[in-house]
């Protein structure tokens, strides 16, 4: 982890800037959905789309890294895990009610 951005940037900020790099990430998911299905039609090309996606995908990460202190165990914890692991089920039974 950088030293610099560490010593520069409390932990109550960088809570922030997750916070707002989710909000682009989310906003460039919606974009490219707009540029795949072309049901409310943008003109930024999939590919752009594509590529900010995965930029703000990046940008989510690297806050996500310092927000909690460079521990990516954190994010890999028995309880992250097991929510992760109840919600994953969740959703397979909403889509297989879906399709019955």
């Amino acid at each position: 982890m950088n030293q610099v951005i560490i010593n520069h940037t409390p932990r109550a900020e960088l809570l922030a800037q997750l916070a707002e790099e989710c909000s682009e990430l989310a906003k460039a998911a919606l974009k490219l959905r707009r540029a795949i299905t072309q049901a409310s039609p943008t003109n930024v090309p999939t590919s752009t789309a594509e590529t900010n996606f995965r930029e703000e995908c990046a940008d989510v990460l690297l806050t996500m890294k310092y927000a909690t202190g460079g521990d990516t165990a954190v994010m890999a914890t028995e309880d992250i895990t097991e929510m992760a692991d109840y919600k994953e089920c969740r959703w397979v039974q909403r889509i297989q009610g879906d399709n019955e």
